[in-house]
């Protein structure tokens, strides 16, 4: 079990092993650090080691986060171009714009 307490921020971050996750004494230890922290208004975060494969998760998060972000500028670039057509439509008039 690995403790990271920050006071500045009333932060205490616990890190568990996959043996402790289940451990039914790292769980009375567990109760007694959050009723001695909650009164204090600390955050208590319990982090807990997993099964799945940590490089495929992450990869995965980080193609989802770069695909959101292309989205996102593709979104943004299609509304400024339909700004400009509005700006332009304004400005000349919509039969100059089409030629007439």
């Amino acid at each position: 079990m690995e403790i990271d307490i920050r006071d500045e921020q009333k932060i205490v971050t616990i890190w568990l092993s996959k043996d402790e996750r289940n451990d039914p004494g790292v769980s009375d230890t567990l109760r007694k650090i959050c009723a001695e922290y909650n009164p204090r208004n600390y955050t208590v975060a319990v982090f807990k080691s997993g099964e799945d494969d940590l490089f495929e998760l992450t990869s995965d998060l980080l193609m989802t986060n770069r695909r959101k972000l292309a989205e996102q500028e593709t979104e943004r670039e299609t509304e400024r171009e339909t700004e400009q057509e509005a700006v332009q439509e304004r400005a000349v008039g919509p039969s100059m714009i089409m030629g007439f």
